[in-house]
């Protein structure tokens, strides 16, 4: 691969400075070849990065790491500052972190990446931040971007962290952890990164409350634990959370202790599972009381996954009304008013509302999502009434086929009417 001259690495520089410039993708690459210098390759493009790893723009700009001189840096750094237009910035894994861990640091390179910084910071309009932890070291042998003083920060809707050749350690979890709890992302995505410890890791998803949707992966119990906690806590915004790999039984079981009071979560993906859905199905549909119904999750609308039980997604259908008193209304006739529930919830209830309960149950709120559901559900709509209706006899004023005062069953229709209508 040839390379541009230096001359023409100054004209792509002067392409981002161009009033309108088209330029809306950043891309920092580093490659070697036998025979050919280490070199990082920019490419300035106005189209992202396909599925197949190409490029549809046509500005790709290489150049040899000889060829950069701290005034070169500071100008592309300024140029970027000042660019209107730039949408993503990439410095990942396959960039400038390899350079580093190949070439020896050098205070020219060190000066280099500090002039480029500088004017970075300046930026006002870059969304999308694609970048290697590597570049965080924390000992002083880079310079560091402070993520938090960056101007385009207010612009800033998603940041992907690439992990390092190790792990995140401490010090650079807490920098993380800072940057997430006063910037609001619509995505954090931190799957491709490990964790030196589980405590690392538990500070970042903590930090993740103004955060609308996690991409993660969970490594351990403890981890599982931590976006449990993140989902019970009432200033979380998170809409969505996607599990980049499998889970097993513990880590759903986990996920649903954090989904029962949940009232923000909407989405949840993660690849195979083909265990028990028991945890999942209470925790949007706790049948053992009406209260625990009421205290269920009410929001969750979509798992991704093929093996979600037939019940499990009604509650899921259900869960898309807008209208959370009538979803809660909905499981309870649907699903509490089954087989041989509990009537002691109804002993000392006041008489006046039998009647909103009896229409509850016959089917006066939302249809099921299941077709087959139906002509079961109108044999456990009648059950459900007579059972009612038999155990509580104040509702009709008749306690049996002969009453207190004696009277038979062959008493006039006139009569039976007259005692009911008392």
């Amino acid at each position: 691969m040839s390379y541009l001259d230096r001359s023409e690495f100054i004209k792509a520089i002067d392409k981002l400075d161009e009033e309108g410039s088209p330029v809306k993708f950043i891309y920092f690459s580093y490659f070697f070849s036998a025979g050919q210098d280490h070199a990082i390759q920019i490419r300035l493009t106005e189209e992202e990065e396909d599925a197949d790893g190409r490029f549809p723009g046509k500005n790709i700009f290489n150049v040899t790491v000889d060829d950069f001189y701290p005034n070169d840096w500071e100008r592309l750094g300024a140029a970027i500052g000042r660019n209107a237009t730039v949408y993503y910035l990439s410095m990942v894994r396959d960039g400038l972190a390899d350079l580093i861990e190949n070439i020896h640091i050098s205070r020219k390179l060190f000066q280099c990446m500090e002039a480029f910084y500088r004017g970075l910071q300046l930026n006002t309009s870059i969304e999308v931040l694609d970048i290697s932890m590597d570049l965080f070291p924390f000992d002083g042998s880079l310079p560091t971007l402070n993520l938090q003083e960056v101007r385009f920060k207010k612009s800033l809707k998603e940041l992907r962290l690439e992990g390092p050749r190790g792990t995140i350690n401490d010090n650079q979890s807490a920098m993380i952890e800072s940057i997430l709890e006063s910037t609001s992302l619509e995505t954090f995505n931190v799957c491709n990164c490990t964790f030196e410890t589980d405590t690392a890791f538990s500070r970042v998803i903590l930090a993740c409350s103004k955060t609308a949707s996690l991409i993660v992966r969970c490594g351990s119990l403890s981890q599982y634990d931590s976006v449990a906690a993140l989902l019970r806590d009432p200033r979380s915004i998170l809409s969505l959370i996607y599990f980049d790999g499998d889970i097993d039984e513990r880590g759903l079981s986990t996920i649903a202790t954090g989904l029962t009071n949940n009232t923000t979560l909407r989405k949840l993906h993660f690849y195979r599972y083909s265990g028990d859905w028991r945890p999942m199905v209470k925790a949007l549909c706790d049948t053992s009381s009406i209260e625990q119904i009421i205290a269920s999750n009410h929001t969750l609308e979509s798992v991704s996954n093929r093996n979600v039980p037939y019940h499990f997604q009604d509650y899921l259908t259900l869960n898309t009304s807008t209208n959370k008193e009538q979803v809660i209304r909905t499981k309870i006739a649907r699903y509490y008013f089954q087989g041989d529930f509990d009537l002691s919830t109804l002993a000392n209830m006041d008489m006046k509302c039998f009647p909103r309960v009896l229409a509850m149950i016959g089917g006066g709120e939302m249809n099921c999502n299941a077709a087959t559901f139906r002509g079961v559900d109108t044999i456990n709509q009648q059950s459900a009434i007579f059972r009612i209706l038999k155990c509580i006899p104040g509702l009709c004023n008749v306690s049996s086929r002969i009453n207190g005062n004696g009277d038979s069953a062959s008493d006039s229709t006139e009569n039976k009417r007259q005692k009911v209508l008392k």
